[in-house]
């Protein structure tokens, strides 16, 4: 299943601080594994900026694993990139968790989203 979290967010690169944003919470299902996808729509900027989308896991969805599932890193605008995908996630609750370093006050619009599969 496919849950398109973030649609045409503005993020912001503050001082050349990593800043980091989270979506929503989605419950994982009747799935056990996990791909991330992240659009980089627009980049002002340098090229030496990075923008990663990771998937965070949680059991009660309020309380997640900063250590990512799955993860997708991008440099340049416009960009689709995947994340390789997961073997068995051990979590009930999913988010995307984006985080943008580069030069101070680049700015950036991206979008990301969760799919959820059945691994064999």
């Amino acid at each position: 299943m496919i849950h398109k979290l973030l649609q045409n967010l503005l993020i912001e690169s503050t001082g050349g601080t990593v800043m980091t944003y989270h979506s929503t919470a989605v419950p994982m299902g009747e799935d056990n594994a996990v791909m991330v996808e992240l659009w980089i729509n627009a980049l002002n900027g340098s090229l030496d900026q990075q923008i990663s989308a990771a998937v965070e896991g949680s059991n009660d969805g309020t309380n997640f694993d900063a250590t990512p599932l799955d993860i997708a890193v991008g440099f340049v605008a416009p960009l689709w990139v995947a994340g390789s995908g997961s073997g068995v996630v051990p979590w009930r609750w999913l988010r995307v968790c984006v985080q943008f370093s580069g030069d101070p006050d680049a700015t950036a619009l991206v979008s990301a989203s969760i799919r959820t599969y059945r691994a064999s």
